[in-house]
């Protein structure tokens, strides 16, 4: 039974160290889209294993983001 409950507690461990923040999303947003981060909205975030997107709005734009798992590859593109 511990070892069960230790099996347990190390896969919640490691499912919520893949989930993303959205502050994190904002930091790596900026680049992209020329706003403070503090203007960006973000909404529609998905994080995948490999792969993350979100929804980026400031200053009256909106963006489609994607990006890797490791947020170094980041690329937004505004809707028209």
């Amino acid at each position: 039974m511990k070892r069960r409950a230790s099996i347990m507690a190390f896969v919640i461990v490691i499912v919520s160290g893949c989930a993303t923040s959205i502050p994190e999303i904002r930091r790596a947003t900026v680049g992209q889209v020329g706003c403070p981060e503090s203007a960006i909205k973000i909404s529609n975030s998905q994080a995948g294993a490999k792969s993350a997107s979100w929804t980026a709005e400031c200053e009256g734009k909106t963006y489609d983001c994607t990006s890797d798992e490791t947020f170094r590859g980041v690329s937004c593109l505004e809707r028209k």
